[in-house]
């Protein structure tokens, strides 16, 4: 509750700033401002840049601050997820236009309105505070701007091209991603969300989500850096055979590999590079169990939820 008051508040009083500008604008009048270098309100406020179409800035700040206390009072009220989206959606707007005029006054105008940079910390402080309150929000929505794009894009260009190849290139993406530690600290931001019910522990390995990728996909275990920064919780690279028998070729591992259990009688890989995944207990073919840090390949895998 506190959060959504803390808020409403600061969307308030972005409102009372963007209107007494909008009524100092229709009034014809520059409002009281300190003077000095850098700082000429009447500069920034009488520039080409003050109005949108014939439309005064201020007028425009008071529609999106409106727009923002309006989505606010809703998710106070409702809790409903569509309405936190339009906090965090309308929030990120504010921001980024906030960084644009801000740019304007520094690197063009080339002076400061305190009053347009009071309205700029109040965005920027919205924008942060709704990346923090609403976390998981924030992250569902990009994952289902992102399913959009993939499936109305992305999808169809790469049907354009030979699977094998494709395969191949979003791997080695995959592990150039994993790579660089910058880009596995934003995947996690944006895509990841740890919750205390999705682990588990099974023989002593620690499972934050049992949602995995399953063996064929990276064959060459080479997205084992990247696919935790993504949400997945373990990765099946294949099975291996603790003996050798005809027919079979030795497995060459790399040794960035973490195995976090191996039964030796199915030679069926748990878990790798410190995952986490949700294995059952499997039937034995020879005494029916094979205890709780076994499975076989096929009971491991977990759906993937969109």
């Amino acid at each position: 509750m506190k959060k959504y008051l803390i808020l409403i508040a600061l969307a308030f009083a972005g409102i009372a700033d963007a209107l007494y500008l909008t009524i100092e604008h229709y009034a014809d009048k520059i409002p009281p401002c300190a003077t000095g270098w850098f700082v000429d309100c009447g500069k920034v406020l009488r520039s080409e840049y003050a109005l949108i179409l014939g439309v005064p800035l201020a007028l425009i700040g008071v529609a999106h601050y409106l727009s923002l206390f309006t989505a606010l009072g809703w998710a106070f009220v409702s809790k409903k997820r569509v309405s936190i989206y339009w906090v965090i959606v309308q929030a990120k707007i504010g921001f980024l236009a906030s960084l644009y005029f801000v740019y304007l006054q520094v690197f063009v105008i080339k002076s400061l309105c305190q009053y347009c940079m009071v309205s700029a910390v109040i965005s920027t402080t919205i924008f942060i505070l709704t990346q923090i309150f609403f976390s998981e929000e924030r992250k569902r929505l990009v994952i289902w701007v992102m399913g959009i794009i993939y499936r109305n894009i992305v999808k169809k260009i790469f049907f354009k091209f030979d699977p094998e190849k494709v395969h191949v290139g979003m791997v080695t993406l995959g592990e150039k991603i994993g790579s660089a530690g910058i880009s596995r600290v934003l995947s996690n931001f944006l895509l990841v969300t740890k919750k205390p019910e999705t682990f588990q522990k099974v023989a002593g390995i620690g499972f934050d989500n049992c949602v995995g990728l399953a063996a064929g996909f990276d064959y060459e275990a080479r997205l084992t850096g990247t696919l935790a920064a993504w949400g997945f919780g373990f990765q099946s690279v294949g099975t291996i055979t603790n003996n050798e028998y005809e027919g079979k070729r030795p497995l060459l591992v790399g040794t960035n590999i973490d195995f976090g259990a191996l039964d030796e009688r199915t030679s069926t890989i748990l878990s790798l590079h410190g995952g986490a995944g949700c294995p059952r207990t499997a039937r034995d073919e020879n005494n029916g169990e094979l205890g709780k840090a076994a499975s076989s390949a096929e009971k491991l895998y977990a759906p993937i939820i969109e």
